[in-house]
């Protein structure tokens, strides 16, 4: 160790050069390193979702739902499940064991399951089973609205949506209470009458020639060709022309004849309102490797030549956008790196001699743009949980670099040579500072272990912590000292500072009397410590403190 130090104090200009190199790879990570909202981890969560409709939240469970629940009960690796019936629908959420390394089979065993159970005939689909993702998570919703009918608002949704898949690391756009579009036929019963037709006629009719499937093969002295079926119909114009009878002198009776045929929409199960005004709402995902900053402002140009692309009156607003958390935090992070950086340098000087305040300040961006780069290179974002821990480590970050510096600086006061007084001060400290550092990592060490999702989240905390304080420590002894050397006029003896001075006599003279009655200090620890421990039991927890609301729900 002290060879390799003293030879990197020899070699002062490749110090430099790495120090400038290690800027430079933080600066490249900085611009590229991905920046989103929250990690992405697994939710350890499968849902399956299930329709009956016209049916009660009671015939729901009795028919649907809990025929289910007997056939999971069978697979390994559920930890939980919870059921839910509503009218028309039900759905069961079923948290998986976190711990389990056979996750793709526990999801095709309740595939399976699923499968077995004996459902009623008329359920229009089977069910759905699908895996929880946290790597597409919603970051922006919007909210549309136009003085337009439901069908032409519907027509103008999907347009708009189709333009903000092609944004880039835009992954999913869902219309929410997006009603489905129908051909609705009303008919006349005095025209029924009339012309001695049933309801039950026309039915037939449209289910008999609205058909769109396979029809097989056929073999022609073209070779051989596919047939198909195209006789889907896809407008009110194409029903209302259906013929529903042809008598033997040519007329024929159409269903326009005795119906009005119009294009509508399902009945809503959910209403929206923009303003007072009917809207629709859009929730959209991003891709798990999309930048959700930059893809929040690619949509934002884009919603900017809405009412160029389809009309002044068309308006679009943006709620529950999860960018500006990142952004917010980001602030935080940039903020308080630059006043700390600041901050810390005049704490420094007003303490140190200049040279040792100046190096010891120049550590911490070394250290920060490598630990950034670092992070880059194994994959974690930059979320609001690596950014906390960022935020945590900041101030620690230098407490090495100012005891080594201010070892080696006495060292040189003493006499010795800058570059053997920063060999020996730093390997007189190699010890103690290695110590300060372990059991700082001690400390996070555990939060690497925690289970379930609040262990998938939080774990980037300690290995920002981890990481930072292995290259505070790093650079410490392998780049300060060489700086110090370099740069520190050893020939100059800054005179001692009187408020200093006065600062150590008080000092001094507490600690006399501590160590003089040395059982009244350890009684009061032991007060201290006793009292803060009965404190702590009527501190009520909360994860993450009450904040002020930025919506209200009614």
């Amino acid at each position: 160790m002290k060879a390799f130090i003293n030879l990197l104090v020899q070699r002062g200009l490749v110090v430099n050069l790495i120090s400038v190199f290690l800027l430079a790879i933080g600066i490249y990570a900085a611009v590229n390193i991905n920046r989103e909202a929250f990690p992405d981890v697994n939710m350890d969560q499968i849902m399956v979702s299930t329709v009956y409709p016209g049916a009660s939240p009671k015939e729901v469970e009795q028919l649907v739902i809990t025929p289910i629940e007997q056939e999971l009960r069978s697979v390994n690796g559920i930890d939980k499940m919870i059921s839910m019936s509503f009218p028309g629908s039900g759905r069961i959420t079923l948290e998986v064991d976190p711990d389990a390394k056979n996750r793709d089979q526990i999801t095709s065993d309740i595939s399976l399951a699923v499968n077995r159970a004996k459902l009623p005939s008329e359920l229009p689909w089977d069910p759905y089973v699908f895996e929880i993702e946290g790597s597409i998570i919603p970051i922006l919703r919007l909210a549309l609205s136009a003085p337009l009918s439901d069908l032409e608002l519907k027509r103008l949704s999907k347009d708009i949506k189709d333009d903000l898949l092609a944004v880039k690391g835009v992954a999913q756009v869902t219309i929410l209470g997006d009603r489905k579009a129908e051909i609705r036929i009303v008919v006349d019963p005095k025209k029924l009458n009339r012309e001695h037709v049933s309801i039950i006629d026309i039915q037939n009719a449209v289910r008999g020639w609205s058909i769109n499937a396979p029809g097989g093969d056929i073999t022609t002295e073209d070779g051989q060709k596919v047939v198909r079926i195209a006789g889907e119909l896809l407008s009110a114009k194409e029903v209302g022309n259906l013929v529903l009878r042809t008598s033997g002198s040519g007329n024929t009776l159409m269903v326009k004849d005795i119906a009005n045929v119009v294009e509508s929409l399902a009945v809503p199960r959910l209403t929206y309102d923009v303003g007072g005004k009917p809207g629709i709402s859009m929730l959209i995902l991003k891709k798990s490797d999309a930048d959700i900053i930059n893809t929040v402002d690619q949509i934002h140009n884009y919603i900017d030549t809405i009412p160029e692309q389809y009309g002044e009156n068309v308006t679009i607003s943006t709620f529950q956008d999860f960018s500006k958390f990142t952004r917010m935090r980001l602030g935080v992070l940039t903020s308080n790196g630059k006043v700390g950086l600041l901050l810390v340098f005049i704490s420094l000087i007003f303490f140190l001699r200049f040279s040792v305040a100046m190096m010891a300040t120049i550590g911490l961006p070394i250290i920060f743009m490598t630990g950034l780069f670092m992070l880059y290179m194994a994959g974690i974002s930059l979320n609001l949980i690596s950014m906390m821990g960022f935020i945590m480590v900041l101030g620690m970050l230098v407490d090495d670099a100012i005891l080594i510096g201010e070892n080696i600086t006495f060292h040189m006061e003493k006499g010795m040579e800058p570059k053997a007084a920063a060999v020996h001060g730093a390997i007189e400290l190699i010890g103690p500072v290695t110590a300060s550092i372990l059991t700082t990592i001690a400390a996070f060490v555990p939060m690497m272990f925690m289970s379930g999702i609040i262990g998938k989240f939080v774990i980037a905390i300690p290995i920002v912590v981890i990481v930072m304080l292995t290259l505070s420590w790093l650079e410490s002894f392998f780049i300060l000292p060489s700086h110090v050397a370099h740069f520190t006029n050893p020939n100059k003896h800054p005179k001692e500072r009187a408020w200093l001075i006065a600062l150590d006599n008080v000092y001094n003279k507490v600690l006399t009397a501590a160590v003089r009655f040395r059982w009244i200090t350890v009684a009061l620890s032991v007060a201290v410590l006793v009292f803060s421990m009965m404190l702590a039991k009527t501190m009520p927890f909360q994860l993450f403190p009450p904040d002020g609301a930025d919506e209200f729900m009614v």
